[in-house]
């Protein structure tokens, strides 16, 4: 995966290190595909409750020599994408200097500053994650059925902790890993699934992302 230089003047934010090689990845056939005018460089977090991280980073960006025209932030929505989008309301309003968004998915504009600040919540408008997405780019996958009986099956035996007391969707994470398990090359790192077209970046699902890149990189639909 190449990345661009760590000064580049769009910056996105994700958890952990397997949201940075997925969208890593998503950028690549993005620019590939020309929707894209250039890569923005991603760091991650180590994790989903980083406030402080998240804060020190942010409060870093700005007094740069090299300024910054695009700063985005990607997050699950977890049990409530409402909730996650007014947490991160809350952390950029700790940071001098930083525009507040106000809808999920768009960019708030300082023309003053030339900078543009927005924040990405997966799924957007149901609980979920970064995998329920990829599911959705799946639905129609013939095999979407034995995937579900699977983790069905394995989930009401009730002899797999990592199921027992979770939400529904914490199970897509399940659900996607068995989606790869049947693909040639396996591979459970979602961002070569990607690479290799196991998951088709280019669905319909993804167009929140595609227009959020756009948003970061060349000020489109901001």
């Amino acid at each position: 995966m190449e990345r661009p230089p760590k000064d580049s003047p769009y910056q996105l934010i994700v958890e952990g290190p397997d949201d940075l090689f997925f969208f890593g990845e998503f950028q690549t056939q993005l620019l590939k595909a020309g929707l894209i005018p250039d890569r923005a460089y991603i760091t991650e977090l180590g994790g989903k409750d980083q406030t402080l991280e998240l804060r020190k980073f942010l409060s870093g960006l700005i007094p740069r020599s090299k300024p910054v025209l695009g700063i985005g932030l990607i997050r699950d929505a977890d049990h409530d994408p409402a909730a996650t989008f007014t947490s991160v309301q809350s952390v950029l309003r700790q940071v001098d200097g930083l525009s507040v968004p106000t809808v999920i998915g768009k960019f708030k504009v300082d023309a003053a500053r030339n900078l543009r600040v927005g924040v990405l919540i997966i799924p957007p408008d149901r609980p979920g994650i970064r995998e329920t997405v990829c599911l959705d780019a799946l639905a129609e996958h013939p095999i979407g059925p034995c995937v579900d009986a699977f983790v069905d099956c394995v989930s009401e035996t009730g002899s797999i902790p990592y199921f027992e007391n979770k939400p529904d969707y914490f199970k897509d994470k399940g659900r996607l890993l068995a989606y790869l398990a049947a693909q040639e090359h396996t591979d459970y790192r979602i961002g070569i699934a990607l690479a290799r077209g196991f998951i088709p970046w280019d669905h319909t699902a993804f167009d929140s992302f595609v227009r959020f890149f756009q948003g970061l990189t060349a000020g489109r639909g901001v």
